[in-house]
């Protein structure tokens, strides 16, 4: 494997350890290609075995210094045309992994002093090994996913770029050539957060101080990186359950100077994938990177924009770091700041438009650092809508514009924000966007007043089994479109749901169709052991009926129901969706809030 010599700024490395990578064993050998599209996504450095290595000496014996006359800079290739042929010269860096049972190369990523790209090609991947210096012809294009097509279309995504059909020309044979400094950035996660998806950094080098999260799931494992301010994060995509980044799990935890590649992004999410290439060693945090990180998270809740009067409740004492206490102050007229023992109170008046701004100050062991966020007031839009009652009378394909409060959000698989619970005083709906728009759910948090526009919609799975269960589908207001957002926090109005019992649920025929529907029900709340317990409610006049809650996050995403395991709780509790059988057909819940007399 080769090493760079330099770490992290140069300071601050307490464990200057070399990492070497997991050596590739029998299993790991190439096995034949899957033309569908899982190429692009895991990465691990890893030593090829003897044999393979033996086999790359007799493929490629000419000299690259025979080459590189007619080689382009990787920098030229990457603003290259697309189709467009090119040969360039670098560093092989790291090994792209595919195969969730048996990990199996696929690609490589290579550098020279201006850039860096993936290579995809697995008979070419196989030949070479990270550390050898290799000339490359391949075919500029970019790379999508089938499933995320569609949302890259709506942000304009490209995708990962990459040469294709690779081949070849030359290869020095030698595993010591160090990745060159010059193509490695650093920045923080943070940094690369804020770069668009519309921005092409895609098989791009980085090098950043990260606590390393790795997250067994048993049948897989995700690997994390999360910035030093405790709030962004980066996660490792990968194709192979996590089995290509093995080799990191002894670094879970810990805070580490790294390096990786930028694999691909997840246009859905507008999130950026990582691929781990190296972990130089461990280090350490200062005072007042700890108070940058408090600052940070201080502005978090912060809009870029308000249309009516907002309060804002802050902690003094930051949730995460003890001891770090937060302040604000503002020099504009239209925030007012108040405090007492335990709270800040930012008042923003929404009556004079314009530009206005907010100090957070963060300070910890003495040290402080402030940060400021610039918003502005603006007009709040006059917007015609309907109750949800009325948008319960439209057929389906019916676009609707409709206001209330989200009740209750709801999450895709890694906590993806991908619908919500929307209730004003007629009553209550159950909002859907798919992959391509869930991005316009990223700032809506609950207790917010929405306007939204959306499609009526009743979704089936399955035609056949509706038929025969007479079900005409998850009723829903489909890829809404956020229009306005009153970010005060408001109640969920007491006639947007209707008192009800678990027994009267459960037995509810799928002809009368209850998907969207909100009501207070009295119940037990029950945890299933293992590692992916699941929450039921259960009735209080019969313990042996029960209402499944539907979770896509091992429900994780019912994690606030951990103190009431086992308790009889009053709580409002939404039907949304029916788990469609051919017969047996049952509905299932999302737990939207605890009520306390």
């Amino acid at each position: 494997m080769f090493w760079r010599s330099t770490f992290y700024d140069g300071k601050d490395v307490q464990k200057k350890k070399k990492v070497k990578i997991g050596e590739k064993n029998e299993s790991q050998k190439i096995s034949t290609y899957s033309s569908y599209c899982c190429f692009i996504y895991t990465a691990s450095c890893r030593d090829m075995t003897s044999s393979e290595s033996s086999s790359l000496e007799s493929l490629n014996t000419s000299e690259v210094t025979t080459s590189e006359e007619t080689s382009v800079s990787i920098a030229a290739a990457r603003s290259g045309e697309v189709n467009e042929s090119f040969t360039v010269t670098g560093v092989v860096v790291a090994y792209n992994y595919t195969g969730q049972s048996t990990p199996y190369i696929t690609g490589f990523w290579l550098a020279d002093q201006t850039d860096s790209i993936y290579i995809y090609g697995e008979d070419v991947a196989k030949s070479v090994q990270p550390g050898n210096k290799v000339t490359v012809q391949g075919t500029k294009a970019y790379y999508i996913p089938q499933n995320d097509v569609g949302s890259a279309t709506a942000i304009n995504y490209k995708g990962m770029v990459q040469l294709t059909s690779p081949v070849i020309v030359g290869n020095d044979n030698k595993t010591d050539n160090e990745i060159p400094n010059e193509v490695i950035s650093n920045l923080s996660v943070a940094d690369i957060n804020a770069i668009p998806l519309t921005e092409d950094i895609t098989g791009k080098i980085y090098r950043t101080k990260a606590y390393y999260h790795v997250y067994d799931n048993v049948s897989y494992v995700n690997y994390e990186i999360e910035d030093t301010n405790l709030t962004d994060t980066l996660l490792a995509y990968t194709q192979s359950n996590g089995k290509d980044y093995a080799w990191t799990n002894e670094w879970n935890g810990k805070l580490v100077d790294i390096e990786f590649v930028v694999s691909i992004g997840k246009p859905s999410q507008n999130l950026w994938r990582i691929c781990p290439i190296n972990i130089l060693g461990e280090t350490t945090i200062s005072d007042e990177e700890v108070a940058t990180g408090g600052a940070y998270r201080a502005l978090l809740p912060i809009a870029n924009s308000y249309n009516v009067d907002t309060v804002i409740t802050m902690a003094k004492n930051d949730e995460k770091v003890a001891g770090l206490t937060i302040a604000y102050t503002s020099s504009s007229s239209q925030i007012t700041i108040t405090t007492d023992e335990t709270n800040n109170y930012i008042s923003i008046k929404s009556q004079i438009l314009g530009e206005v701004s907010l100090v957070a100050e963060a300070t910890y062991n003495g040290i402080s650092v402030s940060k400021t966020k610039d918003f502005t007031i603006i007009a709040k839009p006059d917007i015609d809508t309907i109750s949800l009652a009325e948008a319960k009378q439209e057929s389906d394909g019916t676009i609707v514009t409709v206001e209330g409060v989200v009740a209750k959000l709801t999450y895709k698989s890694s906590m993806v924000k991908q619908g919500f619970f929307i209730a004003d005083e007629s009553g209550s709906m159950f909002v859907y966007n798919g992959t391509s728009t869930q991005g316009n759910l990223i700032d809506l948090e609950e207790g917010n007043k929405v306007v939204i526009q959306a499609t009526v919609t009743h979704y089936v799975k399955d035609a056949t089994n509706a038929a025969a269960e007479e079900y005409d589908g998850d009723f829903q207001l489909s890829e809404a479109e956020v229009l306005s957002i009153d970010r005060n926090v408001f109640a969920i109005p007491s006639t947007a749901y209707s008192t009800n019992s678990i027994e009267a649920i459960v037995s509810t025929r799928p002809s009368t169709n209850l998907t969207g529907n909100m009501y207070l029900v009295t119940c037990t709340v029950y945890k299933s052991s293992g590692q992916y317990g699941s929450y039921t409610f259960f009735g209080l006049d019969d313990s042996s009926v029960g209402l499944p809650l539907y979770s896509q996050n091992n429900a994780n995403d019912f994690s606030w129901l951990e103190p009431y395991i086992g308790q009889q709780v009053s709580i409002i509790v939404g039907v949304q969706n029916l788990q469609l059988k051919s017969s047996g057909s049952y509905w299932r819940g999302c737990p939207i809030q605890i009520i306390v007399d």
